[in-house]
């Protein structure tokens, strides 16, 4: 891993996929890890705990879920002259 900013982005990545397949108690630290290709140590080190990397994995989701339902909005405020619905009048 070249910086710190790649390897939490290779673990959050790593653990998403190993969740999602395996979910929350089927997925390893070891298999994240190494799917993240990174040592095992960097999970504790930069994460602590399992749960501690699940609530990070659901804040990252969390923040792309919203960047979507705000370019989403502007979106439909563009399409519908300034309106985010165009049924009502105000």
């Amino acid at each position: 891993m070249s910086s710190k900013t790649d390897t939490l982005a290779a673990l959050i990545d790593s653990t998403t996929t190993a969740f999602s397949e395996a979910g929350y108690e089927g997925a390893s630290l070891c298999d994240i890890a190494a799917g993240a290709g990174a040592p095992l140590g960097s999970i504790n080190r930069y994460f602590g705990t399992k749960a501690d990397l699940f609530i990070a994995v659901m804040a990252q989701l969390w923040r792309l879920a919203e960047a979507d339902r705000a370019r989403i909005l502007a979106e439909r405020l563009v399409a519908n002259g300034g309106r985010a619905d165009p049924w009502c009048s105000s």
